[in-house]
């Protein structure tokens, strides 16, 4: 993206020497285990709350026809559902691996300020919403209708 597109300039982190880079690198691998075992402590808490009995009799549509909350366990002793909607960023990922990068996820709330290229979650794209190309255009791919 050029800069008359976006006028935001990206504050890249600053070039140290890999003897800096690396003192700084084991001071935040201190943060990151005790972040590590706090998770770990916060999962295993999770794990001792108490469970509820499901009275309501739950009907899904399965390949097959009609099943039951319990149909859908099979032989297993554990059933994880996963519903998309933004707070379960862990499912996510994608995010997992940007916040492992020097620019992050690059949205304006991200600390330190300054490497957002756009307001929060722009680089989302439908299918249909890409910029075309001329590979795009040479393949048939993307055209719009009535072009």
């Amino acid at each position: 993206m050029s800069d008359v597109e976006n006028p935001r300039k990206t504050e890249y982190p600053k070039i140290v020497s890999r003897a800096e880079w690396l003192r700084a690198r084991k001071e935040l691998l201190v943060q990151e285990k005790a972040s590590t075992r706090y998770r770990d402590a916060v999962n295993a808490e999770r794990r001792r709350l108490p469970m509820v009995r499901i009275e309501k009799d739950y009907i899904f549509d399965g390949p097959a026809g009609k099943v039951h909350l319990l149909d859908l366990f099979g032989e297993r002793r554990q059933l994880i559902v996963y519903h998309f909607a933004r707070g379960t960023d862990l499912l996510a990922g994608t995010y997992n691996y940007l916040d492992l990068t020097a620019l992050g996820r690059q949205e304006d709330w991200e600390e330190p300020r300054g490497r957002s290229d756009g307001p929060f979650m722009h680089w989302i794209r439908h299918h249909d919403r890409y910029e075309r190309s001329p590979e795009v255009a040479a393949s048939g791919c993307g055209v719009e209708k009535g072009s």
